[in-house]
């Protein structure tokens, strides 16, 4: 057995993924994630996500929330588009930002 196999490590996504920062630009950076979801159905815990953040119709006011998707052409077409139809099928409001696949982007 590998030295690794023996002991479990359990990651908290949500820590990780909060950033805050000062940066060489002299800025502070800081991301506000609230949740992440992995789920092989999406859908229904997005909906769900959605209306208790307080969105929850597509013909609310001008400054009424939104969900903003954020993908590149692959993920758009591997799931973007389904989830983003059913999304508005459901009443959301839903903004898109589909980036080209190529050149592939890099976070940095």
């Amino acid at each position: 057995m590998h030295p690794a196999e023996d002991k479990k490590e359990t990651i908290d996504l949500l820590q990780l993924a909060k950033a805050d920062f000062k940066c060489v630009c002299g800025r502070r950076h800081k991301t506000d994630i609230r949740e992440i979801i992995i789920a092989e159905d999406l859908l229904r815990p997005l909906e769900s996500l959605a209306r208790q953040q307080g969105i929850c119709q597509a013909a609310g006011p001008a400054d009424s929330p939104a969900i903003l998707m954020v993908a590149d052409d692959l993920t758009w077409q591997a799931a973007g588009k389904k989830i983003s139809s059913a999304l508005h099928a459901s009443g959301l409001p839903v903004a898109v930002c589909c980036f080209p696949a190529d050149p592939p982007l890099v976070p940095d």
